[in-house]
Parts: structure tokens; sequence; C-alpha cells
């Protein structure tokens, strides 16, 4: 919903951080010439925390995305409205997602679109937290246990195995 209800300028900026992972910062720098649509996949080369860069493949989703986003063939991917050279800053690419996420009702903020992307990366790995670490840039695998929220399967399935035989009946409040 909240992708589907963005306007032309924030949307973009949600698919990229709900389904590449990318942070705000990482979302104002980014430059044309870093999304390279000739590989198979299309992909991203990110600048990261640090001058740290790493490659995120990105999904036929996002490509279709940015498509449509019309980026400009050179220079930075969102240009500034207010006519001023360089990038838009990380603090107004949050902002404008926040807002957008706050005026369709979502209490969830643009970073928390980060830890989403980290969760479903881990299913998709099948649980390989170093995967997924490369994909979000980062340099300890406990940081990026902070932005999962995996579930194994054997784990559930072990706990659904632990069920009462006779629970107890429900009965109606009097």
């Amino acid at each position: 919903m909240a992708i589907e209800t963005a306007t032309r300028r924030v949307r973009p900026w949600l698919v990229l951080a709900g389904y590449a992972g990318l942070r705000a910062c990482e979302i104002a720098a980014l430059r044309r010439d870093h999304i390279m649509n000739t590989a198979d996949p299309a992909m991203i080369m990110i600048e990261g925390k640090g001058g740290k860069w790493r490659t995120v493949p990105l999904s036929p989703y996002v490509w279709t995305e940015l498509l449509a986003a019309e980026l400009p063939h050179r220079g930075h991917a969102f240009r500034r409205l207010d006519g001023r050279p360089g990038p838009n800053s990380a603090g107004l690419v949050s902002k404008r997602a926040n807002e957008h996420l706050r005026a369709i009702g979502l209490d969830d903020t643009f970073h928390a679109l980060r830890h989403r992307f980290g969760t479903e990366a881990l299913k998709g790995a099948g649980g390989n937290l170093r995967v997924v670490q490369e994909l979000l840039g980062h340099s300890s695998p406990s940081t990026t246990q902070v932005y999962t929220a995996f579930v194994n399967p054997d784990a559930v399935a072990a706990v659904l195995a632990l069920q009462p035989k006779n629970p107890i009946p429900q009965t109606e409040d009097v």
C-alpha cells in the first residue's frame, strides 16, 4: 500500500529501501552510472558507510520501478527539486518517505523497510546470514542479525510439535 500510494518522487525510494535494502544516504547519493541495467541481472553499485562498496542485484520488480521513475541518463539518480547542484540529503529522503508513511496511517519508519529487506532476503537465502550481511553492507554479522526477524522453519515445527494432546477447552466468558 505504501508504494502504491506514494508520489512519483518517493515511490522509487520506498522500493529501493524495501526491495534492495538501501539506506536513505545511499539513495540520496545514488548516481545513474552506478545502476547497471545491462548486467544480468541488473545491479546497483552502492557506496555505503565508511566508503565501502557493495553490489546489490536488482529484482525485475525493482528494475521495472526504476525504469518507471524515468531516471536521468547521468548524474545523480534522484535530482534535487530546488535546482541546486548535488544530491538530495539523506535527511530529506528519510523525511519525505516518513511523511508519506505517516500520511497513510503507518507507524513504520523508512528505515524499517531496510529491516524488511533483510528479513525477506534471509528467508530467500535459506537462512544464510553471510549473504544478507553482504547485501546490507554490514561489517559484522551481529549487526545483520538485528536487521532480520527470521524464524527457522525447523524451530517452528519443533514448537508446534510441543502442543498438548488435550488442550484446555475454550469456554465463554460469563
